[in-house]
């Protein structure tokens, strides 16, 4: 049985800067605080709109990809929940 191995790709990243997703959580001491939550949600909801225009961009490039057809339609279901 043959191997075969590919070099490893480097993702094509238009603006690197634009695409910055900070993942923070939600102290102890602030797990009761009903502005905490909101701005989480707030972070949460940007975040989402991020990661669903990165995989409108790949799926431009590459159409007939089916799992980031599958990203895609995840990250608008996401942002029709928040």
């Amino acid at each position: 049985m043959k191997c075969v191995t590919m070099d490893s790709a480097k993702p094509k990243v238009l603006a690197p800067g634009m695409y910055a997703i900070d993942v923070s959580l939600i102290l102890p001491h602030c797990r009761n605080n009903k502005e905490v939550h909101l701005d989480y949600l707030k972070h949460l909801k940007e975040s989402v709109e991020t990661l669903h225009e990165i995989a409108d961009e790949a799926r431009v490039e590459r159409p007939l990809d089916r799992s980031l057809a599958s990203a895609c339609l995840y990250t608008k279901q996401s942002q029709e929940l928040l």
